[in-house]
């Protein structure tokens, strides 16, 4: 007779199988992403997506739910459980959804997957990051075990699962996280689940319509389901030894590896631009203290590898000699050799984005009321080892770094060592003189290590340190310009500070075919790391790192310790010649009415007249005195900055009128309450305005005002008046875009002529 053998029981129990081998395979595909977060509570949204998946899926199954039905479903348990499973910080007593909670939730299904990969990994302190493998994994498993319950064809539901896989390694880290194994279980299971179910769809066939033994025919299949497992268990070891053999010494391809964040460093001005600025200050003020540092070792600012013949400044343009700046959280990779310390970081003086740090960082952890700000804003080339925070410095913020500082080598180590070779940015231009002084330094040097060592030495030796200030006899300008570089190498002595001999150095390691880069920091003097040494501008050095092999990159000090005794001869500069006001027009006289003759007039009639006269007089002079009193200073600051104006305008040298048209802008700006610090660069200006004026180009103004002042060779005047007429709309646009409160306080109370005297 026939055996049917209960046909609704096995649907049941195929269905537990199909559910628990979806739920299985969905957790094995999000292993990769696994390293990119390293946190327990990553598995806790990953595997509570999956949970939700499955339950959408069964709810919908049984409910014969359309597609529609179980998207509404997946979305009511995407938002309800995204509190529990992923945003557990901000969601109310950790379970129940904020509202808070909803907008994070619903920006990730949009923004979540690009932020996921311009995070620097580990992913910490972006929590809301979680979000992301806890959506993929409720679509993904929901969608599989919605076609593996559903589909009249199974092997469609390992789609979805092998896609979940792809996520995962795609958005991972290039560290596979057993690899062999994931992908021998997965291939495994789902080899597996399809011969079962083939199987058990031709057993159901078969104890349809076979007339016999129902014993027999489970004797059959429970040999055939032997011999099965048998080959899968063979081909599960074959493909763990095959991928072990094949991914050993291969690095795998992921999405985070060919993106680079847009991140604009033009509109940061190389922090080295404000080095004779910190000397001068000297010891005025505490610019940050530290605390954890060793003695002997130093704070970073900026990594500089790109020369444009202005300045040296951050190039970011990837490769292995630049790297790139990606969002950086409370961990990043600890894979470094070298001593692990903890350093604490408070800020008093010091303003910009760039962020003091040590050594290679592992963790950074803000405190304060801005920490949230400026947690979100940090940024790190863990390739040159800087930091930026694009919410900028402000006193009182504190932050613990977490860093590895790297050993230094002895000089016996360094001269057996070995350059790498990477490469970094060749300079766009440099003086001609570069070459003649390299000649004469690397003589007799024949591998690249020694001609890096001669280098340093012939700097040490020949040069002669000043900092222009007013103890040093020597006089000695700012900057690093091309037209700086230029002088200081054509004189008869080399004078100048780190930051010339920096850029020196730098420019001649190029020139001779070595990878290298200028670092601007400070050297604290530190007898007790545990306590807070106050870091101040009689702190700051530049230097340059050269990468060798097994130490990375190493400083070399090329600035020298001994002062010149006597003056060089410089080029004098002419006075400038004062262009002298045109004097006022002479005012007409009042025209009077005709007075009349005395003969025809009684005197009565004459003393009216005379005291309407008095009167209109009084009235007259009463009002007239009133309106001096309040448009008077007013009037007066007006012709003074009309005054000033045309003085710069009428400035001698050329570059000296366009930086006289960029203190135009800074005046107008300061006056309607625009200011910036100080002591900031025109391109430091130049950021903060064009953040406030967006629409105007503050940023490029600012930039040609420092091309014309450092770049090689002057403007052309027609370049100069170009320039003023852009300063001159810029200027009524600034005006226009402010209040009236302020345009008012500018007209009686201007700020640019009695703050920070600018010329």
């Amino acid at each position: 007779m026939t055996t049917t053998a209960r046909p609704q029981a096995r649907s049941l129990a195929n269905q537990v199988v199909d559910v628990a081998v979806m739920l299985l395979a969905s957790g094995v595909a999000l292993v990769p992403l696994a390293s990119t977060y390293a946190d327990l509570r990553y598995w806790l949204a990953a595997l509570g997506g999956v949970a939700l998946g499955v339950a959408v899926a069964v709810l919908g199954a049984r409910l014969r739910g359309g597609l529609l039905e179980v998207i509404a479903m997946g979305l009511v348990a995407y938002f309800g459980f995204g509190a529990l499973f992923a945003l557990r910080d901000s969601a109310i007593a950790g379970a129940v959804p904020s509202l808070e909670t909803l907008r994070v939730l619903a920006l990730n299904v949009v923004f979540g997957w690009k932020q996921l990969l311009t995070v620097s990994t580990p992913v910490s302190g972006f929590d809301q990051l979680l979000a992301v493998p806890y959506l993929a994994a409720l679509v993904a498993t929901a969608v599989a075990v919605s076609l593996a319950l559903r589909a009249r064809r199974p092997a469609t539901a390992l789609v979805p699962v092998a896609a979940l896989l792809v996520f995962s390694i795609a958005f991972g880290t290039s560290d596979a996280s057993a690899p062999a194994a994931v992908g021998a279980v997965l291939a495994t299971l789902g080899l597996g689940w399809v011969a079962w179910r083939r199987h058990s769809a031709r057993v159901a066939g078969a104890s349809e319509l076979v007339v016999g033994d129902a014993d027999e025919v489970r004797r059959s299949s429970v040999r055939q389901l032997l011999l099965g497992g048998a080959a899968l268990a063979v081909a599960a070891a074959l493909s763990v030894l095959g991928a072990g053999l094949m991914t050993t010494g291969w690095d795998r391809a992921t999405l985070r590896a060919q993106v680079v964040p847009p991140q604009e460093l033009y509109q940061y001005p190389t922090p080295l631009m404000s080095f004779r600025k910190l000397v001068q200050d000297g010891t005025k003020s505490a610019l940050f203290t530290v605390s954890g540092l060793p003695a002997g070792s130093s704070i970073r600012i900026a990594s500089l590898d790109l020369y444009d013949g202005i300045v040296y400044k951050v190039s970011g343009a990837g490769g292995p000699g630049s790297g790139v700046f990606i969002r950086a959280g409370r961990r990043m990779s600890d894979d470094i050799a070298g001593t692990r310390t903890t350093v604490r970081v408070q800020i008093q003086n010091l303003q910009g984005v760039w962020l003091p740090d040590a050594g290679s960082l592992v963790g950074v952890q803000f405190s304060g009321a801005r920490s949230t700000e400026l947690s979100s804003g940090l940024q790190y080339n863990a390739v040159s080892g800087t930091a930026l925070d694009t919410a900028s410095l402000a006193s009182g913020d504190t932050y613990t770094l977490q860093t590895v500082l790297p050993v230094v080598p002895t000089d016996a180590q360094l001269a057996d060592a070995t350059v790498s070779s990477i490469s970094t940015p060749a300079p766009t231009m440099m003086p001609d003189a570069v070459q003649t002084l390299l000649d004469e330094a690397v003589k007799g040097a024949t591998t690249p290590i020694q001609k890096v060592l001669a280098i340093q030495k012939y700097l040490l030796d020949k040069g002669y340190l000043s900092h222009g200030l007013d103890t040093d006899k020597v006089p000695s300008r700012p900057g690093h310009s091309y037209a700086r570089l230029a002088e200081m190498l054509e004189n008869e002595q080399l004078v100048g500070d780190d930051e010339q001999y920096a850029a020196v150095m730098s420019l001649m390691l190029s020139q001779a075919g070595l990878p290298s880069r200028v670092v601007m920091g400070f050297r604290p003097t530190i007898t007790d790391p545990n306590a807070d040494a106050p870091v101040t501008g009689a702190d700051v050095h530049a230097w340059v790192e050269v990468p060798l092999d097994g130490y990375g990159w190493v400083a070399f000090n090329p600035t020298p310790d001994k002062k010149p005794q006597q003056m060089i001869q410089q080029q004098r500069q002419k006075p400038r010649v004062q262009v002298p006001q045109p004097p006022l027009p002479p005012q007409e006289p009042a025209e009077l009415p005709p007075q009349p003759p005395a003969t025809d007039q009684g005197e009565d009639d004459v003393i009216q007249d005379n005291s309407w006269i008095w009167r209109v007089a009084a009235v007259g002079g009463i009002s007239l005195g009133v309106l001096a009193a309040i448009f008077g200073p007013g009037l007066v600051m007006l012709a003074i900055k009309r005054r000033r104006r045309a003085r710069r305008k009428a400035a001698e040298r050329l570059p000296d009128r366009m930086s006289g048209a960029w203190a135009e802008i800074v005046d107008t700006a300061a006056d309607v309450g625009a200011t910036a610090p100080a002591t900031a660069t025109r391109r430091e200006h130049g950021g903060v305005l064009a953040a406030r004026y967006p629409s105007l180009d503050l940023a490029g103004l600012a930039s040609r005002a420092d091309t014309a002042v450092f770049g090689a060779g002057e403007p052309t005047p027609a370049e100069v008046d170009a320039y003023w007429d852009a300063v001159a709309q810029a200027s009524r646009g600034i005006s226009r875009q402010s209040s009236f409160g302020w345009r008012v306080r500018r007209f009686f109370w201007p700020k640019s002529l009695i703050g920070v005297h600018r010329r």
